[in-house]
């Protein structure tokens, strides 16, 4: 025989329960939606199909860069003078290339300003930037030297 009453679902335990549950469901997405939110840049790509086709070309530009090992360095003058400084593989100045560098907004606006840049030291490119805004800028270098290319992205603030 046994001495112990047969189980039996109550009213409150399904109560109970189904908040246990939805409360489990309504925790987990709250999760999901901090790190959604927390690592989405909130960026897009325009034609991404194109991009994905070609991605093996830029991977391999980027190894041929790598290898370059040529680095470079922004920086906004109060007078507006953009100034780029490259070196190479040594830490040695960069001279004797074309430079160009493109200055868009990081949210909103797709323009590109270019900036034409002239070498006026060892290794030293400068060039007008009249920042129609303030704010956050996104300067893309591009330095071209013989065969060789460089591009890098820098962030600039123009105050």
């Amino acid at each position: 025989m046994n001495d112990k009453p047969a189980f039996r679902i109550t009213g409150r335990m399904v109560f109970f329960g189904l908040v246990a549950f939805f409360g489990l469901i309504a925790a987990v997405n709250g999760v999901f939606m901090f790190y959604a939110l927390d690592t989405f840049p909130g960026l897009t790509t325009e034609d991404s199909y194109k991009k994905g086709i070609v991605y093996n070309r830029t991977l391999d530009d980027a190894e041929a860069q790598k290898r370059l090992g040529w680095n470079s360095s922004v920086g906004l003058g109060a007078d507006g003078m953009l100034t780029v400084t490259m070196t190479d593989k040594i830490g040695a100045p960069l001279s004797g290339a074309l430079a160009s560098v493109a200055m868009t907004r990081p949210l909103g606006d797709d323009r590109a300003l270019t900036v034409d840049m002239r070498e006026v030291s060892e290794g030293r490119y400068q060039g007008r930037f009249d920042a129609p805004l303030h704010g956050r800028w996104k300067a893309e270098v591009t330095v071209r030297r013989g065969g060789d290319s460089y591009r890098m992205r820098h962030e600039v603030m123009v105050k």
